[in-house]
């Protein structure tokens, strides 16, 4: 797929080291492994993450369910904003707004995540979710904006 959201010029990330730790805190999303989602691409401000398709991932109709393609934009933005924080901080989902434009029907649902501006406090963000399937061109299905909020975690909770 190709890269339409790739921030220009690139972002510098104030942790060199922001990939080792989103591929940590990737480890510790349980929700998202769950789901089967998967980051594809890292890089500063930009996040390319895939949902092979799956009948559990379906709604009535046999396409993608809105949580899921909402759930794939959360995580490409998040992990997006995330790349341009300092190495103590975290993210969280502040606002969301996502047009669902076409059934997310195909293989497999490929996001990508761009962070438009990046703050102290606030990342503003967007997103788009392509469903692909092999021999066919991809069909854009949703498109996103969100606000990620940057925090420093006081205690971490363990489940």
């Amino acid at each position: 797929m190709e890269n339409t959201l790739r921030p220009d010029p690139p972002f510098q990330p104030r942790n060199p080291h922001f990939e080792a730790l989103v591929r940590r805190k990737l480890a510790g999303q349980h929700f998202m492994r769950a789901v089967g989602i998967e980051l594809d691409e890292i890089s500063p401000g930009y996040v390319t993450a895939v949902l092979p398709m799956e009948k559990r991932h379906l709604q009535q109709d046999g396409n993608a369910h809105g949580g899921v393609i909402m759930t794939l934009l959360d995580v490409a933005m998040g992990f997006a904003a995330f790349t341009l924080v300092e190495p103590n901080q975290h993210v969280v989902s502040g606002q969301m707004d996502i047009h669902f434009m076409r059934p997310g029907r195909g293989q497999r649902l490929w996001a990508e995540g761009a962070v438009e501006k990046a703050g102290k406090r606030l990342s503003f963000c967007h997103g788009r979710v392509w469903a692909l399937t092999a021999g066919k061109p991809p069909v854009l299905a949703a498109a996103a904006r969100s606000v990620m909020v940057t925090f420093v975690p006081q205690h971490k909770h363990n489940i």
